[in-house]
């Protein structure tokens, strides 16, 4: 799917840029069933719709995540580049054990919203990010 997209977009950027967003989209609409399913206790299509939009958002991280790899690797110098994926390894772990500590402060069912909406805040700032990103790179 990812050469298929950055052919599409005709850049690395424009690429990651459209990948985010897919993702964003997805995580939106998943977001907002979950909030429905919370309220109503519904199931069904919703239920359906639900999980499809969970997993068609992986395949917009998914293809992100190869677009990112392909864009640092002609980026950044063959000479930083392992203590760059190093520094990025290393960021994500922490920010994984932050959402573990997140998970221990609020361990119960009924605060399993406040997870979400963590989640859900940290994709669209990602977006944003991206996105702001993109048109400095363009200008």
């Amino acid at each position: 799917a990812a050469p298929r997209i950055i052919r599409a977009a005709g850049s690395l950027a424009a690429a990651a840029a459209a990948a985010q967003w897919f993702q964003t989209i997805c995580v939106l609409y998943a977001s907002a069933c979950f909030h429905r399913l919370d309220r109503t206790g519904g199931g069904g299509t919703l239920l359906v719709q639900f999980l499809g939009a969970v997993s068609l958002s992986r395949v917009g991280l998914w293809t992100f995540d190869l677009v990112e790899r392909q864009l640092l690797q002609e980026s950044v110098g063959k000479a930083h580049q392992m203590v760059f994926f190093n520094g990025e390894k290393s960021a994500a772990q922490f920010l994984s054990l932050c959402m573990m500590g997140l998970c221990y402060i609020f361990p119960l069912p009924s605060s399993f919203v406040i997870l979400v909406a963590c989640s859900v805040t940290a994709v669209c700032c990602a977006s944003i990010l991206i996105l702001v990103q993109f048109f400095i790179s363009d200008c």
